[in-house]
């Protein structure tokens, strides 16, 4: 089934958020798309509009991205999570919690573009790429 598809990007290093943000707007394939650099922030505004991919880093200062996930899994018990971080040690963590992907900084778009096909697997999609 095909739903209304928003994701969110939480990253601290805006430059790296630019990047991701970037990447996800130019292949079109959510509806909405919403970036934060503040993880607070954006749990207080997921919980508002709501989110159906969340992209966010693992280590940040001023809330780990684990304690994002767990958060907010909580509200959205369908939430797919996508890690995009420059940190390997937490992929182990990060299946064992239900993430859907797991990509190593930097991201690309051929790497982006097999995140698109396990999303699709998932039918959190409404557009068609390209």
């Amino acid at each position: 089934m095909i739903t209304i598809a928003i994701a969110v990007m939480v990253d601290e290093n805006t430059e790296s958020l630019q990047e991701t943000l970037s990447l996800i707007s130019k292949i079109s394939i959510f509806d909405k798309v919403y970036a934060y650099s503040d993880p607070a922030e954006a749990y207080r505004c997921i919980r508002k509009q709501g989110c159906d991919v969340l992209f966010t880093e693992t280590d940040m200062k001023r809330m780990h991205g684990f304690t994002l996930v767990k958060r907010l899994s909580k509200l959205l018990p369908n939430l797919l999570v996508v890690f995009v971080t420059s940190k390997g040690e937490y992929a182990m963590e990060a299946f064992q919690n239900g993430a859907l992907d797991y990509i190593l900084k930097p991201l690309n778009s051929s790497r982006l573009d097999k995140t698109v096909k396990k999303l699709r697997v998932h039918g959190c999609l409404c557009r068609d790429l390209r």
